[in-house]
């Protein structure tokens, strides 16, 4: 008997897919890459079909209850998935399910679309050191160079920032995004042959059955790194996301070890010397800095640790640590409170709980 594989939307034991049977009256429709509803112990949940199996079972298999889309996930998806939960330790179907995250439900049988596999060749991948100011006049030559752009910004902030300033009109695609227009928004960028998209980290999943490109602003930047399952950043996925012939263009202003054998692209009158150095005494980085400055040299210099931030009490001196987890205070919110970005608990009150 055939039968189709899913990816349920639960925390299973194992990370396999689960099988179900096919209404004939679906037998038609079924495609891999397609949301589905289906029974799970004594409810329906999400599920991402990924397959077909005539393996024999000693075990009766439910049938899908509903399918609720075309093909969203394509061939690029599911290799994307496979090497994010190799990678990071994720269960699969927890990183599918955050390739696009809070559809609806409710989509209308007349909006169904399929998103093409795309064929494996390589793209192309850039870096870009500039200033704020200089980058985004570049964002604005490229948007009149290329046909179909997306643009990812690490906030919801820079995002609409940039959008403002290129008198942009369309919805911001976000996690804020209502749950119908996310679809929709999707759906157009696939079909539409030229268009813009400006989103936050989760837009980088988007795809587009003609050529376009991807521009991620200050990928190094902690917006760009995602704390929940899937654990990914967004230098990671680029350079994945290159393999299906997609062109990337990363921007910042300050470069990342991991990026060292590319070559960099200097959006500035004078190109400085890279120097990548690690600093564990204060005397050292001060006598290294001396040198620099008397000798004159155009230099950008690379801190391996600059996001490592933390907070020392001038009582005590020492660094401010959190209750629970033990690890160094980093975060802080923006009405001044400081918190451990490890387990969010907050720092009572602002004071040292050291002394």
């Amino acid at each position: 008997m055939n039968y189709v594989k899913v990816y349920v939307n639960h925390r299973v034991n194992k990370d396999d897919e689960l099988l179900y049977t096919i209404k004939p009256s679906d037998f038609a429709d079924i495609k891999i890459g397609q949301l589905v509803e289906v029974p799970f112990l004594n409810s329906y949940i999400l599920g991402i079909i990924s397959g077909f199996s005539k393996e024999k079972v000693d075990y009766k298999v439910k049938n899908i209850q509903r399918i609720l889309s075309g093909k969203l996930y394509n061939n690029l998806h599911f290799n994307l998935a496979k090497l994010i939960s190799k990678d990071y330790f994720t269960p699969m179907n927890k990183t599918l399910m955050a390739f696009y995250p809070d559809l609806s439900k409710k989509i209308d049988q007349s909006d169904y679309f399929d998103i093409q596999d795309r064929e494996d060749v390589e793209g192309k991948i850039k870096y870009y050191f500039a200033s704020d100011k200089k980058r985004v006049n570049f964002y604005k030559k490229i948007i009149n160079k290329y046909r179909k752009v997306i643009f990812i910004f690490p906030t919801l902030f820079r995002a609409l920032q940039f959008a403002s300033e290129i008198n942009h009109q369309s919805p911001i695609y976000s996690s804020e995004t209502k749950y119908f227009e996310k679809y929709k928004i999707i759906k157009d960028f696939y079909n539409q042959k030229s268009g813009i998209l400006i989103g936050t980290r989760q837009a980088i999943y988007l795809q587009s059955k003609h050529n376009y490109l991807i521009v991620v602003d200050e990928y190094n930047h902690i917006g760009h790194i995602n704390d929940q399952l899937p654990n990914y950043t967004s230098e990671y996925l680029a350079h994945q996301l290159r393999k299906f012939g997609i062109d990337i263009f990363l921007f910042t202003h300050a470069p990342t070890i991991s990026s060292m054998n590319y070559t960099w692209n200097y959006l500035v009158n004078n190109n400085p010397q890279l120097l990548i150095k690690n600093y564990s005494k204060t005397e050292e980085l001060t006598y290294f800095l001396e040198n620099i400055v008397s000798e004159n040299i155009k230099t950008l210099i690379y801190n391996p640790i600059y996001q490592s931030r933390a907070y020392l009490c001038l009582d005590c001196q020492e660094y401010l640590k959190c209750e629970n987890c033990a690890q160094n205070l980093t975060g802080i919110k923006q009405n001044s409170q400081i918190y451990c970005r490890n387990c969010h608990l907050d720092l009572v009150e602002n004071i040292c709980n050291i002394c």
